[in-house]
C-alpha cells in the first residue's frame, strides 16, 4: 500500500485506481508498438502515459511500463509504503490518462475495461474522471512534481535551494532524477504487472518490451538500471515510536513482524530510516513488546473526560477539532475529514480516501456517542505516538528528520 509522506493517508486500493492503472498500460504499450511509424527527429513522438508529467518525458516507453508495474506492485502490496513524488507523478499521470479516454474516446474505454484481469462494471466508467481526480486531491494534496521541469536548466545549488523552499525532503525528490537514467526493463518486468492483464497477455506485452532496438525504438538512448524492487531498502516499522528502523536482513523482518506492533516497510533510501536495528534492538525493542502485553490505558475509551452527550451534542453542532466531522450514514456513524476521508484504525489513527476502499473500508459505528469516543481514542493515541516518537529519538541522541 502507498501513504503519501506528508500527510500519511493511504492510496485506496479500490476499482478505480485498478482503472487508471489499466488504462495507462494500454496507452503505453498501444504507443511502443506505434514507434516504428516515427522518425527519431520528430516532435510528436510518443511520450506514453507520462505525457501530463513534463520532467518524465525523457524516459522510455518501455521504462514507463516497468515503472507503472513497480507503482502498482506496492500500491496492490500489504506492505506500507512512504510514496516519494516519483510515486505521486506516476499515479497522477496514470490518471490523467485514465481522465482523457473515458471523456474522449468512450467505446475504447469500454474495450480497455473489458480486457482487464478485473471484471468491473461498465457503469464505473459514469463519473470516473471526476471522482478519480477527486481521489488523487485527497491522497496527495499538491503538484511538486508538475514543478520539477524547471530545475532542469539550473545550476545544483539554485536547485537545492528552491527545493528547500519548497520543503521537500531530498530523499522525496531523488527517485525522479534517478528514474531518467533508467533506459531498458528488467527480465522480470512481467510479474510487476499482475493483477492489472490476464496473464497470457502480460506475456504478449513483455514480448513487446523486450523486442530489439532495431525491432522498437527507444525514446532515448538504452542504459543499465538494477530492478526498482530490489533498489529499495527494507527494514521494519516500529509503530509504538513510529519509527523506521533499519536496514533489515528478510529473517530479522520475519522474526520481528511477528509482534503486532512491528511492520514490514520499504523505503527509497537508507537515510528514511531513523535508526538502524542495532540501535533499537538496544534501547527500544523491550519497550515495544511490553507495549503488546500492557496497553496504554491513557487511549481506553473508558477513560473519556466529561459528559459524553453534551460533547455528543456540541461535536454535532460545531464539528469536531481540525474540520474533522461526525455524520450519519445508513443508520451509523462515520467519522470524515475536510478531505473526505474516513477514520478506518483507531489505533493506528489511519484514515482512508474515500468510501469505497474495500481492503481498508471506513470503520462504522453504531452510535453517535460510539464514533465520538473512537475519534477521540484516535487523537489521544496519535498525540500519545508523537510523544514516544520524540522521546525514543532523545534515547537515540538523533533529531527528527521528518
Amino acid at each position: 500500500m502507498l501513504i503519501c509522506y506528508h500527510n500519511r493517508k493511504r492510496l485506496p486500493q479500490n476499482d478505480l485506481v485498478y482503472l487508471a492503472f489499466l488504462f495507462a498500460l494500454h496507452e503505453t504499450v498501444a504507443e511502443i508498438e506505434l514507434l516504428s511509424d516515427f522518425d527519431d527527429d520528430e516532435e510528436d513522438m510518443p511520450a506514453g502515459f507520462q505525457l501530463s508529467v513534463p520532467f518524465l518525458h525523457p524516459v522510455p516507453l518501455q521504462v514507463q511500463v516497468e515503472l507503472l508495474g513497480e507503482i502498482w506492485s506496492r500500491h496492490r502490496s500489504p506492505t506500507r509504503f512512504e510514496a516519494t513524488l516519483l510515486d505521486a507523478a506516476i499515479v497522477y499521470a496514470a490518471i490523467m490518462v485514465a481522465t482523457r479516454v473515458v471523456n474522449d474516446e468512450p467505446e475504447l474505454a469500454a474495450a480497455w475495461l473489458a480486457d482487464g484481469r478485473q471484471k468491473l462494471n461498465p457503469r464505473i466508467l459514469h463519473r470516473a474522471p471526476q471522482r478519480l481526480e477527486e481521489l488523487f486531491d485527497r491522497w496527495w494534496d499538491d503538484r511538486d512534481f508538475l514543478m520539477l521541469e524547471e530545475f532542469h536548466d539550473l545550476p545544483p545549488e539554485q536547485a537545492d535551494f528552491i527545493k528547500a523552499q519548497m520543503r521537500i525532503p531530498n530523499e522525496m525528490v531523488q527517485p525522479m532524477f534517478d528514474v531518467l537514467e533508467r533506459g531498458r526493463v528488467s527480465p522480470g518486468v512481467g510479474e510487476k504487472l499482475d493483477g492489472l492483464l490476464p496473464p497470457q497477455d502480460i506475456d504478449h506485452v513483455v514480448q513487446i518490451l523486450m523486442r530489439p532496438p532495431w525491432e522498437t525504438r527507444r525514446a532515448e538512448n538504452e542504459s543499465t538500471e538494477d530492478d526498482d524492487e530490489s533498489s529499495l531498502e527494507w527494514g521494519i516499522e516500529d509503530s509504538h515510536h513510529d519509527l523506521f528502523v533499519g536496514p533489515c536482513d528478510p529473517d530479522t523482518i520475519e522474526r520481528e513482524t511477528n509482534c503486532p506492533l512491528v511492520w514490514e516497510i520499504g523505503v527509497s533510501g537508507a537515510e528514511d530510516f531513523d535508526c538502524t536495528y542495532e540501535e533499537w534492538t538496544e534501547h527500544l525493542r523491550d519497550a515495544v513488546h511490553r507495549a503488546v502485553d500492557q496497553p496504554d490505558v491513557t487511549t481506553d475509551p473508558g477513560t473519556f473526560d466529561g459528559n459524553i452527550a453534551e460533547k455528543v451534542k456540541r461535536a454535532l453542532e460545531s464539528g469536531l477539532d481540525g474540520g474533522n466531522r461526525m455524520e450519519r450514514r445508513d443508520r451509523r456513524w462515520v467519522i470524515i475529514d475536510e478531505t473526505d476521508s474516513y477514520l478506518a484504525d483507531v489505533e493506528r489513527a489511519v484514515w482512508v480516501v474515500g468510501d469505497d476502499d474495500e481492503d481498508m473500508p471506513p470503520l462504522y459505528f453504531d452510535t453517535a456517542e460510539a464514533a465520538l469516543l473512537a475519534y477521540d481514542h484516535s487523537q489521544r493515541a496519535v498525540e500519545l505516538r508523537a510523544q514516544r516518537r520524540e522521546e525514543a529519538l532523545r534515547r537515540l541522541g538523533k533529531a527528527d528528520g521528518r
